[in-house]
């Protein structure tokens, strides 16, 4: 049986903190999330890219456990002239 969505959070994390900062620590914290847990994940998936944030996506369940997925870099558009014909 599937498990019931209690929240779906959207947040932009910075990857250069080693532990959860207060905007994560309001937002998950609220839900019942463990931020110790949390940290934990985030800081074994959390990518080595360069970027200084990553957008995730924390799904909260009814009891209290999380998944978390990490959106991939976004494309940026090339303003260059085509060559093609």
């Amino acid at each position: 049986m599937a498990k019931k969505i209690s929240a779906l959070v959207r947040l932009q994390i910075p990857t250069s903190r080693p532990d959860a900062g207060p905007a994560e620590t309001h937002a998950l914290g609220r839900r019942g999330v463990d931020m110790t847990a949390f940290s934990r994940v985030f800081q074994s998936r959390k990518p080595d890219d360069g970027r200084t944030a990553v957008p995730v996506v924390i799904t909260v369940y009814e009891d209290r456990s999380f998944a978390l997925v990490i959106d991939p870099p976004r494309c940026q558009a090339s303003h260059e002239p085509s060559l093609a014909g």
